[in-house]
């Protein structure tokens, strides 16, 4: 579930990308999967990326755990984007949520802010 990120829109239904989930996503949403399944998961993706529900279930290791079509996915329709600009001492970042259906891509929050001058030289 991804909480409401724009005015008037209420939460959204997303299912839980395997390939980019932190362990404790994976546990809450993976039943049979213990904390160090879920890390070994973890691990094991970052050099062999998911592309079926067969993959997780052997890269799981256990044949307890239950992988759902309807939960577990392998593409993500909601992304966090971070940059940041120095001019000078001052230095400003910008976070932005975007929302990408097929081609189709939405920004649906955008904050910005200046980074403090101590903060912004640990950057470099």
């Amino acid at each position: 579930m991804v909480l409401p990120l724009a005015p008037g829109q209420g939460p959204v239904s997303t299912p839980v990308n395997l390939n980019t989930a932190p362990p404790e996503v994976l546990l809450a949403s993976v039943p049979g999967l213990d904390i160090a399944q879920a890390r070994a998961l973890v691990q094991a993706r970052s050099s062999q990326p998911m592309t079926t529900l067969a993959d997780a279930s052997r890269l799981a290791g256990s044949a307890q755990v239950h992988f759902d079509a309807a939960t577990h996915v392998f593409a993500t329709r909601f992304f966090s984007v971070t940059g940041q600009l120095q001019l000078g001492s001052t230095s400003v970042q910008e976070v932005s949520v975007l929302q990408r259906d097929g081609q189709d891509v939405k920004v649906l929050r955008r904050t910005r802010e200046v980074v403090p001058s101590a903060a912004a030289s640990t950057l470099q």
